[in-house]
Formats: structure tokens, sequence, C-alpha cells
């Protein structure tokens, strides 16, 4: 999360982005890699989505998944269909993945549902550059994904390190300088 923030990510956004991250790690995915590229090109100023809504369907060109991503499966999850592309489609799948273990909702990818059994190979088999349109929506039936908690892998030394230099952006020195202003003046009100 604190990568996320660091980047200029919202904090809202965020703090999904870590939850969904700690899902992908629990399902054997590392999208630590595809997280950090992503941050590193993050422009919350020059991304921004224009949604078209008709009927019960919203589609967007092109979502950044640090800015649209959770918004996408909230509208997913409210029964309307997302049609997007993302260049973040791990996270994205992530994302989705987290929402429907937390609620306990299923959600279908171009009509294929995601469930434990289906989400790893999905995201193993996905092409993360692609730019073709998927469709996302929730679905009726079928299991939640749940987690088997003994299947977490750890990101790499080299990806770690980029995550640890992007959480640095929000820290300040530890000096005279940065402590003067520190903590309520003479009233808690200045």
């Amino acid at each position: 999360m604190k990568a996320c923030l660091g980047a200029g990510v919202a904090r809202g956004v965020a703090e999904d982005i870590a939850d969904c991250c700690v899902c992908l790690l629990q399902v054997g995915i590392d999208p630590i890699g595809e997280l950090v590229d992503l941050l590193h090109e993050f422009d919350a100023e020059k991304q921004v989505t224009h949604w078209v809504v008709n009927g019960d369907q919203y589609e967007a060109d092109a979502i950044s998944v640090l800015i649209d991503g959770p918004s996408a499966v909230d509208i997913a999850q409210a029964g309307k269909t997302v049609v997007c592309s993302t260049s973040g489609m791990v996270l994205l799948f992530g994302l989705l993945i987290e929402r429907s273990a937390v609620f306990e909702i299923n959600f279908a990818i171009d009509g294929l549902q995601l469930n434990g059994i289906s989400c790893k190979t999905l995201v193993r088999d996905i092409d993360r550059e692609s730019v073709n349109k998927m469709h996302l929506s929730s679905v009726d039936g079928g299991e939640s994904v749940r987690f088997d908690l003994g299947n977490q892998i750890l990101p790499s030394r080299e990806t770690w390190t980029g995550l640890c230099t992007l959480a640095d952006a929000i820290l300040v020195p530890a000096d005279a300088a940065s402590r003067a202003d520190a903590g309520a003046g003479n009233t808690d009100n200045d």
C-alpha cells in the first residue's frame, strides 16, 4: 500500500490494490512485478477514463487499474456488465478474486466463471499486454473464491526492493527540520 501511496495512487484504491496482491499471492500468483511497472508509469493527471453507459453496460476503451480498477469491480458487483481493457490485467483479476472471497460473489470474465479452480489458470494464461476488451459481470450461483493459505509465494528480492523504493516516497527525513513542525502547537487547533 505504501508503494501505491508513494506513486500518487488514491488511498482507497491503494488499500484495494494491496488486498488484491495478498489474494493473488495466496493463490500462487505473483502480481508485484506488474504492480511495480504500473506504479513507475503512473500519472493520475494523464489517465482519465471516459465511460459510456448503455443500459446495464459500462464501456471504456482502456482503464488504469490504479484509478478505475476498484470502480469497475463495483459496477460488476452491482449486476452491470463492464467492457474494458487494461494493461493491469493481473491486478484487475486480483481485485475480482479479492471481492469474490470477501463478499462471496461469483464473477465472470468473458462468460467464464472466476472461481478457485479457474482463477489461477486464467491469470497464468492471460497476455499481460493484451488490449482486447473483456466483459466483467457478476453471476448467480457457482462458488466464490476460497484460499489455501499454505500456498503462498513471496516476491523476488528485486521486486521487493522496487516496492520499498516507491514506498520511501511517502517518508520524510528524520532530522531536526522535519521535527520542528511535528505535533500539536500551543493548542490542538493550530
